[in-house]
């Protein structure tokens, strides 16, 4: 039976100027919010990137205990290509770099794996062109 949506919430507070913080269960974060960039504080474009980033990472994870996969560990790194006019990504990249010794086609279900069932990483897939690739470290 399937348990229907499971809904996130998050709440974004922003004062005059741009400073802002978001806060969800457990967590907050500072953001930037205004009209010129921040030093130090993750844009909206970066918290997307690290959207990305997270759903890989955490299905390294998963599916490497799933897999019963032998990894010491991984990197994922996560590129957003943002056209102008309109402002709207158009593209995101990934590479998985993982630290192992299993062979090639065990690396090959890893990456179809954390592929197929991200949540982020479908959703991205159905809005904009999503390439990755994992290979050893």
């Amino acid at each position: 039976m399937d348990p229907g949506p499971f809904v996130y919430r998050v709440v974004a507070d922003v004062a005059k100027g741009g400073e802002a913080r978001a806060v969800g269960t457990g967590w907050s974060i500072d953001l930037e919010a205004g009209q010129a960039d921040a030093e130090g504080l993750p844009g909206p474009a970066d918290i997307l990137a690290t959207a990305l980033a997270a759903c890989l990472s955490k299905n390294v994870e998963r599916f490497t205990r799933i897999l019963g996969f032998d990894y010491r560990g991984a990197r994922v790194s996560v590129e957003l290509e943002r056209q102008s006019s309109p402002p709207l990504m158009i593209r995101a990249s990934y590479l998985v770099q993982v630290d192992t010794e299993e062979p090639d086609h065990r690396l090959a279900l890893l990456h179809h794996n954390i592929r197929k069932y991200g949540t982020v990483t479908n959703t991205l897939a159905a809005a904009l062109e999503l390439e990755g690739e994992l290979r050893r470290a």
